[in-house]
């Protein structure tokens, strides 16, 4: 008896192994573009961010977040949308211009006090008009009632 139990039991993990593999495969399979979403307590505006620049898993997409995102929780409400590629590129494209803001500014606070930066303000507004642009793309593609909220108590 007691070896048919052991046996069982080592066929049982078998099976779960089998079936873990197979999930980890469909997970494979199954990938998109997937944006992450962040929304302040307090208001309904998302801010959007590339999580990849090529399709992954849902999973992979919740672990990455997870991860790397976690110390946002208390100011954000924190989730991920499922998105096409051409919006991804928009949101890579919004994120490096941020990005780009974002040095300028800082530039701008060492240099101010030795000289001028003739042009710089038109290029800042061009930049600014190029951001709200693509903001509103985004928006209009993203509906919060397709966000999948990530819940950090796990």
């Amino acid at each position: 008896m007691g070896n048919e139990l052991i046996k069982r039991i080592n066929d049982v993990k078998c099976e779960i192994k089998k079936l873990e593999n197979e999930l980890r495969e469909l997970e494979r399979v199954n990938v998109h573009f997937y944006a992450l979403v962040m929304y302040p307590h307090d208001d309904m505006l998302g801010n959007y961010f590339q999580i990849s620049d090529e399709a992954i898993s849902e999973a992979e997409t919740k672990r990455i977040i997870q991860d790397e995102y976690w110390h946002y929780a208390d100011i954000y409400r924190i989730g991920y949308v499922l998105i096409s590629k051409e919006t991804n590129r928009k949101i890579g494209d919004l994120v490096a211009l941020r990005l780009i803001k974002r040095n300028i500014n800082r530039c701008r606070k060492q240099i101010n006090s030795f000289c001028d930066l003739d042009g710089l303000d038109i290029f800042e507004q061009q930049l600014d008009k190029t951001v709200e642009k693509l903001n509103w793309e985004i928006n209009a593609v993203v509906d919060i009632s397709d966000v999948t909220f990530v819940d950090f108590d796990d």
